[in-house]
């Protein structure tokens, strides 16, 4: 099932279609998100948070689907808009597949097992 939002990116209406994942899929991909999050904030050379954008990018390319209706050509738009977009993309795919409560559980539990003596 695919559910459609209209956001903007820049000065341009968009419609967003994002796929709405299956239960199994939707924990797994929490819990991947979850695990890339930590690693980017705890990496000093930042190269988790490279594997985290490139990640986010393959979720938007994969599960997420823009319609620009003003006649505007994908090919027109600059990196800047389309770094936006991924950005916004994201936040629907988060938002429609109900994912942060589950991020956030994982985030709690691998914390925890990073830490297993602290009180």
């Amino acid at each position: 099932m695919w559910i459609e939002s209209a956001v903007q990116v820049g000065d341009l209406p968009v419609c967003v279609s994002v796929e709405r994942l299956d239960d199994q899929r939707r924990e797994q991909t929490a819990a991947v998100l979850a695990w890339l999050t930590l690693e980017a904030l705890t990496d000093a050379q930042g190269n988790s948070t490279r594997a985290w954008h490139e990640h986010v990018a393959e979720i938007v390319r994969d599960h997420v689907a823009f319609v620009i209706d003003d006649g505007t050509r994908p090919d027109d738009l600059g990196t800047s808009w389309w770094t936006e977009a991924i950005g916004v993309a994201f936040i629907q795919f988060v938002r429609h597949n109900e994912l942060a409560e589950s991020i956030n559980r994982h985030v709690e539990v691998m914390r925890r097992l990073d830490r297993p003596f602290e009180a």
